[in-house]
């Protein structure tokens, strides 16, 4: 039989450090117990720990939008609904949808809302809620032949699209990406590209203000290399926004940094572990997880790469934990996902060669070797007065042996 992680056998463990008769005496045994419970609090304390907890679930609505890729999903917390724009049919096949969606996660229902005027048909557009102005903010896109610049709001309530045509916005438009910042009532875009093909990153920030109808370039002093297809999403907790991953011409990237707005800086984070380097991962902010929940992505060479994966991030801990896998969704990347507060659950919808609308969440992160702590502590409280115990009875028996008969 072996302890767990290190691989210590127990008779080795017996041979190594149980104490001989000449130290069995005053205490002999409680520094032998104590030696073994050093060895199992390190052997558990450096065991890497899962996120655990809630696992993902297949929908399987009646009805729902046609499979695609590249899509944008934001959720209206007002509206209680999912609402889902555009995308490609599949990879590469430039053949695009302009309609939009709504989904309702308690009765489980995706409805087609398609109403003139809207958005030209796009994918690798960036959309996120405003739930200041209760309104879904979609910027970009790859529109067939050309990158859009153009800058929408839907209001589910009227479900109206309307063209904000602010002065100004970011000079690249596809494969952007674009969280809420709640606490600054402002969207925070990050990088992006000209064209579908990769042409000419961009590391700009910029940040978007609604009820101005005004995007501003920030200039921060340092900020992640230029990109495209990175996750981003807006932490509530900590009121920062996440950015992990995406690529350039030549690789993926597997850095995780930070942006406050008030202070407009990004900050590179160091966790210990982290997902490999990949693009194209959904990423969204679950206060039930207690970090940011990743999913899915690829390598710049185009094979998945542990693309059925999820990972949480907790910002206040600098750690990424992979959570346990279950019978989860499919390998996918460039799917749509968003984070539904009224049920607690992320909602998952498409994405390259994957399927299905799927929920997830509840995913809670520790740190390492920390859910361990109490009942080792409350071993070494028993351990350590039967062992004194035990010490104090032998060294009784000793000196009644010395007494003369």
């Amino acid at each position: 039989m072996q302890l767990h992680g290190h691989g210590i056998g127990i008779g080795l463990v017996k041979r190594k450090f149980a104490p001989s008769p000449a130290i069995a005496g005053r205490g002999g045994w409680t520094a032998f117990l104590a030696i073994l419970f050093a060895v199992l609090l390190f052997s558990f304390g450096n065991k890497s720990v899962l996120a655990s907890g809630s696992q993902w679930t297949e929908m399987a609505p009646a009805h729902a939008p046609p499979a695609r890729v590249g899509h944008g999903m934001a959720y209206d917390s007002q509206s209680d609904r999912v609402i889902l724009f555009g995308g490609e049919t599949a990879p590469g096949s430039n053949v695009l949808y302009n309609d939009t969606w709504a989904y309702d996660l308690n009765s489980n229902t995706w409805e087609n809302r398609d109403r003139s005027p809207r958005p030209i048909a796009r994918f690798a557009h960036a959309m996120a809620y405003d739930a200041d102005s209760d309104r879904v903010i979609l910027f970009g896109g790859w529109t067939g032949t050309q990158q859009s610049n153009e800058t929408w709001a839907y209001d589910y309530n009227t479900d109206t699209w309307t063209s904000m045509a602010p002065a100004s916005h970011p000079t690249v438009g596809v494969f952007v990406e674009m969280a809420y910042d709640a606490a600054s009532d402002r969207m925070i875009l990050f990088g992006g590209s000209v064209d579908r093909d990769g042409g000419r990153l961009s590391s700009e920030t910029w940040a978007y203000d609604f009820d101005s109808n005004r995007w501003t370039r920030m200039t921060p002093a340092a900020s992640p290399a230029a990109r495209e297809i990175q996750g981003m999403a807006y932490d509530s907790a900590v009121d920062r926004t996440i950015l992990f991953g995406g690529r350039d011409a030549t690789r993926d990237f597997g850095d995780t940094w930070v942006y406050d707005y008030h202070n407009d800086m990004w900050t590179s984070r160091s966790p210990v572990s982290s997902p490999s380097g990949r693009h194209g991962a959904a990423l969204a902010y679950d206060a039930g997880s207690d970090g940011a929940v990743l999913f899915g992505g690829v390598t710049v060479t185009g094979s998945t790469l542990d693309g059925d994966e999820t990972w949480i991030y907790n910002v206040d801990r600098d750690a990424w934990r992979q959570a346990e896998k279950g019978s989860g969704p499919s390998e996918r990347f460039s799917a749509g996902m968003a984070d539904d507060t009224e049920s607690s659950r992320i909602v998952l919808f498409g994405g390259a060669y994957g399927t299905g609308t799927w929920a997830g969440g509840g995913w809670r992160v520790s740190s390492p070797g920390t859910d361990y702590l109490p009942i080792l502590a409350a071993i070494a409280i028993v351990a350590g007065g039967a062992a004194a115990a035990l010490g104090l009875l032998l060294w009784r028996k000793r000196r009644q042996g010395r007494k003369p008969g």
